[in-house]
């Protein structure tokens, strides 16, 4: 059985065994202004939190400002759909497309935040999804000189960096990373995907 498995067994009130907080998983989106949140399929759910963060505090507290939240999701079809009231509610802006065009725009989110950046000036990109999403965006984001944040989704044995089942390869030519000990949030440069 997995551990969404176990979880998913464990009645209300019912106490757990775990350790953590591992690694870090925090956005660092304070000193941006108009981000782009790009998720895709299960990616969606740590991006929602994100966004809520986004959406109650100031940049600066004596300015009231808070960034202007873009919000790109991707899903395979309506049925894969989730989050979308979740989302309109902390967003400024949100876009659902879906692979076969059963729901939203037809095609991939990354093409409408790619049509977007300029002309809604986005400063930075944080995201969340499948690898070949996740990849698509690095480049984007190399090729517009814009920063992007992004956390990778890697089984994760023991938490620890010891069984090296999350490891990645850093774009700096070292050994590998540890998506739970360094990650799984990871500035886009610093990784290969």
């Amino acid at each position: 059985m997995l551990g969404t498995e176990i979880l998913a067994e464990k009645k209300i009130g019912e106490l757990i065994d775990i350790i953590g907080p591992l690694g870090y998983g925090t956005f660092k989106y304070e000193n941006y202004e108009n981000i782009a949140i790009l998720g895709g399929g299960i990616g969606v759910f740590p991006l929602y939190e994100l966004a809520k963060e986004c959406r109650g505090p100031c940049l600066d507290p004596g300015a009231n400002m808070r960034p202007y939240i873009n919000t790109y999701l991707g899903f395979k079809n309506i049925d894969a759909v989730m989050l979308e009231n979740e989302f309109k509610e902390v967003s400024d802006n949100l876009i659902v497309t879906t692979d076969d065009g059963s729901y939203g725009i037809h095609g991939f989110a990354i093409n409408v935040l790619r049509e977007d950046i300029e002309k809604k000036n986005i400063d930075s990109i944080f995201a969340c999804g499948p690898l070949v999403m996740l990849k698509a965006v690095q480049s984007l984001a190399k090729e517009k000189n814009i920063p992007c944040q992004i956390s990778l989704e890697e089984r994760m044995g023991c938490g620890f960096g010891v069984c090296l089942g999350c490891a990645v390869k850093p774009s700096d030519g070292t050994y590998f990373l540890h998506v739970c000990k360094e990650g799984p949030v990871f500035d886009a440069t610093r990784v290969e995907i």
